[in-house]
């Protein structure tokens, strides 16, 4: 449309808006004839020329955002720095504002933004009731499930806190955590007395659940079995590893030594296991508490604890998820001077891979400074009887890591109870901000969506 009508001569073409003052404008300036008499008689020169513009915006959207910004008005690659350095619980809110928005947080450039900027939290899990059988300790109801964003230190009036509601299938047999990578948590369904168990894959930041197809090797009930959960650095696949361990019946009893131990591999997206074959490692899986079931991911390798036939000796096994090779793994120097551990566990502490044991009245945390390198085993942590008197020494049952604070404090889980070890006081303390028969993991939220996986079923939650 064009307008019959001069600029107001005392402002140059090369003056930014706004800029000159009201002095500046001629008092005899012409104005276009739709602007009212008030509006001639009320304003001055750079005023007139805002009301001139903005009646004209339709050929000025840039000078709308000027005067009148909005969040829309950003780019999208600003406004996904932005979202993704808010809270998980303000992010969910955000999607909810408009349709952009939401889409933003479904882009592959947010989720991997926010994944990098993502605190660490817990991912706790409790229990109502724990049973004990001769070989397994085992959740006899799904329980509930929270995520925990803990700041710095273990601090209650500083807790974050979500609850998650379990799928509505899951909600019917025992929910085991099995690992966690990238936000997504890997879950074990048993039901024990029916030797059944399928693996889950779920987010609980997205709600989203995906069952994993039947396993190769069926378990009986004189079989155990292992697993991993993890992702590729080359190839950027996830991928479950099970090995499951059969043993040789005889006369009614079942030998400590296992026949055969075979291994399976499946990558999300491909809706199949892959048989291994037999595992070349001739030491068996130590499954004798719950924490035992999951091999610990680091440096894209899953370590077990694993024991000779003679039971003596106790070892750490690995499995390279890109060659999907199985290998033996240096120990620290006293797991091979003939000293017999109980409640070992491995875990993970400042990146390190670390192994925790007790040695007769000593709960030792060991920690391999440099990756594979068998001199680099360092004696990090050690509780004493004085130290913690309330714990029923010599300590049989495992002590888990979960993580370690930037306080330099050490968050650990035993006999289904939270402790806090300061390693400055030399000090160690249950906290009182879980419920009892509960466990831990660590877990980073993500917005990672199953749709990038294939074809396997995804349920929502």
């Amino acid at each position: 449309m064009k307008l019959n009508h001069r600029r107001p001569p005392a402002i140059s073409d090369h003056t930014p808006i706004g800029l000159k003052s009201a002095r500046q404008t001629s008092p005899e300036a012409k104005t276009p004839a739709d602007f009212s008499s008030r509006t001639l008689t009320t304003t001055t020169g750079p005023v007139l020329v805002f009301f001139y513009l903005k009646k004209i915006k339709p050929n000025f959207v840039w000078f709308r955002t000027l005067i009148d910004p909005s969040m829309e008005d950003l780019p999208a690659e600003l406004t996904i720095d932005i979202l993704s350095r808010l809270p998980v619980k303000t992010i969910i809110h955000c999607k909810l504002v408009c349709k952009k928005w939401r889409n933003l947080v479904l882009d592959s450039l947010f989720v991997n933004l926010h994944l990098s900027r993502s605190p660490i939290g817990l991912i706790i899990k409790h229990y109502p009731f724990m049973y004990r059988t001769n070989y397994w300790i085992f959740p006899s109801y799904p329980g509930t499930m929270k995520w925990v964003q803990i700041e710095d230190k273990v601090d209650c009036d500083r807790l974050l806190s979500l609850n998650l509601n379990l799928p509505a299938i899951l909600q019917n047999a025992s929910i085991i955590h099995m690992g966690s990578v990238n936000g997504l948590i890997c879950l074990w369904r048993t039901i024990p007395a029916l030797n059944l168990d399928n693996i889950c894959i779920c987010n609980p930041v997205t709600r989203e659940c995906m069952i994993l197809p039947g396993q190769r090797f069926q378990r009986d009930g004189f079989a155990e079995a292992a697993y991993g959960f993890g992702l590729s650095s080359v190839t950027g696949e996830y991928k479950v590893v099970r090995t499951l361990q059969a043993k040789v019946v005889q006369n009614g009893h079942k030998p400590a030594w296992p026949s055969v131990i075979e291994a399976e591999v499946y990558t999300l997206g491909t809706c199949e296991w892959r048989n291994l074959g037999p595992v070349p490692v001739t030491y068996y899986w130590l499954n004798n508490a719950l924490h035992q079931f999951c091999g610990t991911f680091l440096n894209n390798h899953f370590h077990w604890i694993v024991c000779d036939s003679k039971d003596t000796r106790d070892e750490i096994a690995t499995f390279d998820l890109d060659k999907e090779t199985f290998q033996m793994f240096p120990s620290p120097p006293e797991s091979v001077q003939g000293k017999r551990c109980h409640g070992q566990s491995l875990a993970i502490l400042k990146g390190c891979l670390c192994k925790l044991g007790t040695y007769h009245f000593e709960l030792t945390i060991w920690v391999m400074k440099e990756y594979g390198i068998k001199n680099s085993w360092h004696k990090e942590v050690v509780i004493t009887p004085e130290i913690c008197v309330d714990l029923k020494w010599p300590l049989f049952e495992p002590m888990d890591l979960i993580v370690g604070l930037k306080d330099g404090s050490i968050l650990m889980v035993f006999e289904n109870k939270f402790c806090v070890f300061d390693p400055r006081s030399q000090t160690i303390e249950e906290t009182k901000m879980f419920k009892p028969q509960s466990r831990g993991l660590a877990y980073r939220p993500s917005f990672l969506k199953f749709q990038n996986f294939g074809s396997e079923m995804v349920y929502m939650f």
